[in-house]
């Protein structure tokens, strides 16, 4: 069992998904890497080993009252409805169990900036390799005010194609400047279909 990430001097000793404190990885799947409540864990461990008795005989489709819990696009283990919509609040929530969301790797989407007038500019995003028709959200990293005391305001969300991207340049959403803000902040895009949080470049739209 992996253990807790700790405070060390090392500040992600597991690599750039090295969950908050307090926080492990979920492991839905074997590659699922959403940062939950230990107790959680345990849950989802007991929901996999119970699956099996939950499915009809010889298929992979579940019996019903049970349902694929999808906490990735390959998870089929067999769940309650509650299960599947516990699984889905984690990946929705995933940016803010990390350690430091801007320490991800680059992922398949990038981000673009257009200063406006009167303090407020505008977020776009172009590329692929999120969940095939499902939502991701942006956020900044780094960025403090008194309405984000995590320092990860969410900037917008936008549906994915059928491709697993954003044709063009999607627009995302407005953002307002800060008087605070002197250097771009690391943007992260936040697949809901997964939970995998990827970095997609920075953003001066916070800076005045």
């Amino acid at each position: 069992m992996l253990p807790v990430s700790p405070a060390a001097a090392d500040p992600l000793p597991w690599g750039p998904y090295t969950c908050a404190q307090g926080f492990v990885w979920r492991q839905a799947t074997a590659d699922d890497l959403v940062c939950v409540y230990p107790s959680r864990r345990t849950d989802v461990a007991a929901e996999n080993s119970g699956s099996p008795s939950h499915k009809l005989l010889n298929t992979m489709y579940c019996v019903p009252g049970y349902e694929w819990r999808l906490a990735n696009p390959s998870d089929r283990a067999c769940v309650t409805s509650i299960q599947r919509r516990m699984a889905r609040m984690e990946n929705e929530s995933a940016v803010y169990s990390l350690a430091d969301p801007a320490a991800t790797p680059l992922g398949g989407v990038r981000v673009m900036t257009k200063r406006g007038t009167g303090g407020v500019n505008h977020l776009y995003a172009t590329g692929t390799g999120v969940t095939p028709q499902w939502s991701a959200a942006f956020y900044a990293v780094g960025v403090n005010g008194p309405n984000w005391p995590t320092g990860r305001p969410w900037i917008g969300e936008a549906r994915s194609d059928a491709q697993g991207g954003f044709a063009g340049w999607t627009y995302i959403n407005q953002v307002t400047c800060l008087p605070t803000e002197t250097k771009p902040a690391p943007v992260v895009v936040l697949d809901f279909g997964t939970g995998v949080v990827t970095t997609a470049g920075t953003t001066d739209a916070y800076m005045c």
